[in-house]
C-alpha cells in the first residue's frame, strides 16, 4: 500500500498511468486498470503519475501493483496477485476485480 501524508487531497488532482508489463495478461490489466482510472474520473498527462508494474508468468497467473511518480519520487505500491484456480486462464471479469483492488490500494481514491 502506498504511505501518502497528503493521499486524500491527490485524488482530486488529474492522474496519469504508464504500464510496465511482460506478458498477454498484464498487456490485458493496463486496459483494465485504465478504465477502472477513466471510471474514477482520474486520467491525464500531468503529474502525479500511476504506473502499473505488472507481469504474467503464465496465463493463469499475474502479479501487478501501482507505483506513485511524483515531482521525480517513485514510492513502490503494495504487490497483489490473482490466480485462475480451475481454468487456463484469467476470466475478463477476474481482470476488473483486480484491477479494482489496485487501485483501490493506492489510497488516492475513496
Amino acid at each position: 500500500m502506498l504511505l501518502l501524508g497528503s493521499a486524500p487531497a491527490l485524488a482530486s488532482e488529474p492522474l496519469s498511468l504508464n504500464c510496465e508489463v511482460e506478458g498477454a495478461g498484464a498487456e490485458q490489466l493496463c486496459a483494465a486498470v485504465r478504465a477502472e482510472l477513466s471510471r474514477r474520473g482520474g486520467l491525464s498527462d500531468a503529474d502525479p503519475a500511476l504506473v502499473l508494474v505488472a507481469q504474467s508468468p503464465r496465463p493463469d497467473t499475474l502479479r501487478a501493483r501501482i507505483d506513485l511518480v511524483r515531482n521525480g519520487q517513485r514510492q513502490q505500491g503494495e504487490t497483489g496477485e490473482t490466480v485462475a484456480m480451475d481454468r487456463d486462464g484469467l476470466a475478463p471479469g477476474q481482470l476488473e476485480d483486480f484491477a479494482h483492488a489496485l487501485v483501490r490500494r493506492t489510497g488516492l481514491f475513496p
